[in-house]
C-alpha cells in the first residue's frame, strides 16, 4: 500500500514499512503483535489483523468506513467488498476461523474469537436515514448498511452459554449479483431463538431509561442511588418519538444474557429493539417478520463497590425474568 502525505511517500506491506523523503528510507521490519502504522489512522488489513481478532478488525473498518460520505450510499456493500473478501480469507487461512460474511456482517459461528451476537449490536452515532432500494438491491434492517449514518459497533465481550438458550438459527441474504459474494444483497433475514419483552412494560423510572446516541455516557448519567441505567440507542428520530409516546409496538430482544459466573466480571443484558416490519422490497409487499430499529444495553457505572454491582445485576436480571424463548424472524 502506498500512502501519499504532504511531505512523504510511505510504503506499507505485510512484512515491513518505509518512507521516502524522511529519515528512514530503508524498509523497517514489523514485530508481530506490535504493528504501528507509519501514518496515524491508516493501516493495512493485514496489519490490523495481527493486532486484533477478525471481528474486532472488522469493527474498526466499519467504524471508519461509515464516517465517509459516499457519493452513492446504496453502494455501501459493493464499495467495501474487497476489504471484506481479504479479511474473511485471512480469517480462514491464518486463524482457522469458522466465519460467515453476510450483508456487511462477519459472524464468528465457531465462537473462537468473538461470537455472533455482537455483530447485530451496532449503533448509529446520529439519527439515521433508512436507505431504500438501489438497482434491485435491498439491505435487511439488521445490517448497518441499511442506514445512512456513522456506525459504532458494540465493544463488550459476549459470554452466553448453552444453558442461556439464545441461538442464531439461520441467516440468509440473497445476492444481487452472484458473481460477488461480498456485494449488494436483495433482502434477507436472520432467525433467532431469544427472549423478548414489550418495551411498553418497562418501568422506565425504576430502570432509569437513557436515550442517547453518544458512544459513551458520563458518570452523571447513571441513577444516583443504583449507579446503573438502561441505555437505548434508537436508529432514527422516528423511533425516538415512538419511545417518547410510551414505546407501544416496540419489542426488546435479549441477545446477551445477564450472568454472574463470568471469570472477569458480571455481564448485563443487551440486545436489539424491533417492531413489525414495514419496509418494502423493490417488488411485492412487505415481508413477514420484524425490523430492527435500535439496540439497548443495561449499564452500570464503573464502581468498586461489590454491593452496588450485586444490586445492579439483580435489577438487570428482572428485565427478562420468566420470559420464554421464542423464534423470531428479522428482515
Amino acid at each position: 500500500m502506498l500512502i501519499f502525505s504532504s511531505l512523504h511517500l510511505y510504503f506499507s506491506c505485510r512484512e515491513a514499512n518505509a518512507s521516502c523523503g524522511g529519515r528512514e528510507p530503508r524498509l523497517k521490519p514489523r514485530t508481530i503483535g506490535m504493528y504501528q502504522s507509519r501514518v496515524n489512522g491508516v493501516s493495512t488489513i493485514s496489519g490490523l489483523q495481527r493486532m486484533y481478532p477478525v471481528v474486532k478488525t472488522w469493527d474498526r473498518v466499519v467504524d471508519e468506513y461509515s464516517r465517509r460520505l459516499l457519493g452513492f450510499p446504496g453502494d455501501k456493500l459493493l464499495a467495501i467488498s474487497a476489504m471484506a473478501a481479504s479479511l474473511v480469507r485471512m480469517a480462514r487461512d491464518e486463524r482457522r476461523l469458522e466465519s460467515r460474511y453476510c450483508a456487511g456482517l462477519i459472524f464468528d459461528l465457531g465462537g473462537k474469537d468473538w461470537g455472533w451476537e455482537g455483530e447485530l449490536l451496532w449503533a448509529v452515532t446520529r439519527p439515521a436515514t433508512l436507505l431504500g432500494t438501489t438497482g434491485g438491491a435491498f439491505t435487511p434492517s439488521w445490517s448497518w448498511a441499511s442506514v445512512e449514518a456513522p456506525i459504532h459497533r458494540w465493544q463488550a465481550v459476549v459470554s452466553n452459554l448453552p444453558e442461556d438458550g439464545i441461538r442464531l438459527l439461520d441467516i440468509h441474504a440473497p445476492l444481487a449479483d452472484e458473481r460477488n459474494p461480498y456485494g449488494a444483497v436483495k433482502g434477507g433475514y436472520v432467525k433467532l431463538l431469544a427472549r423478548t419483552r414489550p418495551f411498553s412494560t418497562i418501568d422506565t423510572a425504576e430502570m432509569h431509561l437513557v436515550i442517547t446516541r453518544n458512544t459513551n455516557i458520563g458518570d452523571d448519567t447513571y441513577n444516583a442511588s443504583t449507579q446503573s441505567a438502561l441505555v437505548v440507542r434508537p436508529d432514527t428520530a422516528e423511533v425516538d418519538d415512538m419511545i417518547a409516546r410510551g414505546g407501544e409496538g416496540l419489542t426488546m430482544v435479549e441477545l446477551v444474557a445477564a450472568r454472574t459466573n463470568n471469570k472477569l466480571r458480571p455481564t448485563y443484558p443487551a440486545g436489539i429493539l424491533i417492531m413489525t416490519n414495514t419496509r418494502k422490497p423493490p417488488e411485492g409487499p412487505s415481508e413477514d417478520g420484524y425490523q430492527r430499529i435500535g439496540i439497548f444495553e443495561f449499564q452500570i457505572r464503573n464502581v468498586s463497590s461489590s454491593d452496588v454491582q450485586h444490586q445492579a445485576l439483580k435489577r438487570s436480571q428482572t428485565l427478562f425474568e420468566n420470559r420464554d424463548l421464542q423464534e423470531l424472524r428479522i428482515v
